[in-house]
């Protein structure tokens, strides 16, 4: 257990800094230090994951926040969703300099270990897949082989991963409801004490 013990000029006490109160500061720092083609993968993955929310007020909450950390992604979100973007708090839009370690465009990165998806099936020229495949070894890359089925291609070409192919063209059927399913579908009646039944 800790005490208040006094110091030179002042108090020793358990408090929270100043900066704990800034709730936007640091994604505001993200926001204005990516590049233009990052900003607008996040907007476009706002307007996604918002645009599949039921409850209109958490769209509104959502937008709230983006307003508070820059004007720009919270129109852009809000013309996606439809909804009129929401003016920023008092405190928002800290004065922040941007940062290019936050960034990952705009430098170079090691490819040595990458794995890369070769996709084909027996239909394709065998002889560019091999093209490729070789020329991404001498690359360092890690050619991987993608194909409907997990019969290799040739005896040189063996397929590593496989990938769904649909039977038919069209949209999927619905799936029949599982047993415990149909049970959650039924309606809940009274039991005799007033209770619910089964």
């Amino acid at each position: 257990m800790e005490f208040p013990t006094p110091v030179e000029a002042a108090t020793k006490v358990r408090v929270a800094p100043a900066s704990f109160d800034d709730h936007f500061g640091q994604p505001r720092l993200f926001w204005l230090s990516l590049s233009p083609v990052e900003r607008e993968h996040v907007i476009a993955a706002y307007t996604f994951e918002l645009s599949k929310v039921y409850e209109q007020t958490v769209k509104e909450r959502a937008l709230t926040v983006l307003a508070n950390i820059d004007a720009a992604p919270c129109a852009e979100v809000a013309t996606g969703l439809g909804l009129p973007a929401p003016e920023p708090g008092a405190s928002a839009h800290a004065d922040v300099t941007p940062s290019p370690a936050l960034s990952q465009t705009g430098a170079t990165w090691p490819t040595t270990g990458r794995v890369v998806g070769i996709v084909a099936d027996a239909t394709s020229d065998l002889d560019a897949v091999r093209h490729v495949r070789d020329a991404a070894r001498r690359a360092g890359l890690l050619p991987l082989l993608v194909a409907p089925t997990g019969e290799p291609l040739a005896e040189d070409l063996a397929v590593r991963r496989t990938r769904p192919r649909r039977s038919r063209p069209g949209p999927r059927s619905a799936k029949p409801a599982r047993p415990w399913q149909e049970r959650a579908r039924r309606p809940v009646g009274r039991g005799p004490g007033g209770g619910a039944g089964r």
